[in-house]
């Protein structure tokens, strides 16, 4: 099949120059209260709702008339506007049933798609059913939503870090997800490990090509998709809301962060030439959900 244009960045400048970033989307100037206007009486589908963005995104709700999150039942009755869809991309037809997928396709206008592994000592095998694969699986989904309003793919500024320059575009990945898909599905796990290192090339892990196959998945089908594609580097605390610093895990470099101020970790060794790039995580939370309100207002 023909790929599409790649349009799925925005102009960089676009959410500094008409959203201003108040970091409160329902106050501020004409162009937030836009924003605010497009979500009210919209049914949102988030998928990761249960990780670290998706829980501080879920809180970011207040307009829609409801919010679809698939997870997996384990607090199914946390926000009263929240509507618990059972469900695991690494399914078929995402683990859905087909009384609640129904549901989904009659009501729903938005698509966050944020759910992945983000280990990046993942196997091939569970980072393709879950990166690539799972990513799949959404943009079908998304093809029989009636009233689609705009998709949201959860990328990462890593997603090309095989390239030494990375521009907003969508890059054609070494291999082919759909030829991926199929090995991963017929071949054994053994096999698959053994093939991993040449398949990944100058990837550093498994997590960044399956983002990249993800990514070329969407602009693939973004000809009847109005989609963007949106890719934070690594996500910390937060800036401001709900309140600065608010953070619910000690994983990765918030573990770090907070060995060194309890003075457990006293030195760390590393290249200083090199720049951790970290973005707030309420940043990532109204970039995504400014995309969404862009993405059907300007394609």
């Amino acid at each position: 099949m023909g790929v599409p244009e790649n349009k799925l960045f925005t102009n960089k400048n676009v959410f500094q120059q008409e959203v201003k970033f108040d970091y409160n989307l329902h106050d501020g100037d004409g162009a937030t209260h836009s924003i605010s206007k497009f979500y009210e009486n919209s049914n949102i589908f988030i998928t990761g709702a249960t990780g670290f963005l998706g829980r501080r995104w879920s809180r970011s709700f207040s307009g829609p008339a409801m919010v679809f999150n698939k997870i997996r039942e384990k607090n199914p009755d946390a926000f009263e506007k929240v509507k618990a869809i059972s469900g695991d991309v690494s399914f078929p037809n995402l683990g859905i049933s087909e009384v609640d997928r129904q549901i989904l396709i009659d009501s729903v206008n938005i698509v966050f798609h944020s759910a992945a592994t983000v280990k990046f000592n993942e196997d091939l095998k569970n980072a393709v059913i879950l990166n690539t694969l799972g990513t799949r699986r959404v943009t079908q989904l998304c093809k029989e939503i009636k009233h689609l309003k705009s998709f949201v793919h959860v990328s990462t500024a890593f997603s090309n870090s095989d390239k030494e320059t990375i521009e907003e575009t969508v890059y054609k990945p070494p291999c082919d997800p759909d030829d991926i898909i199929n090995c991963i599905e017929i071949l054994p796990k053994e096999a698959i490990d053994v093939l991993a290192k040449k398949l990944l090339g100058k990837h550093p892990n498994t997590y960044t090509f399956t983002k990249a196959m993800a990514e070329y998945i969407v602009l693939e089908n973004s000809a009847t998709i109005p989609s963007a594609v949106v890719r934070p580097s690594i996500i910390t605390a937060a800036w401001k809301e709900p309140y600065p610093g608010w953070v619910d895990n000690v994983s990765g470099i918030t573990g770090i962060f907070m060995e060194c101020g309890r003075g457990t970790i006293k030195t760390i060794i590393c290249d200083e030439s090199c720049r951790m790039d970290l973005i707030p995580v309420d940043i990532v939370v109204n970039t995504l959900i400014t995309a969404a309100w862009h993405t059907a207002t300007n394609m």
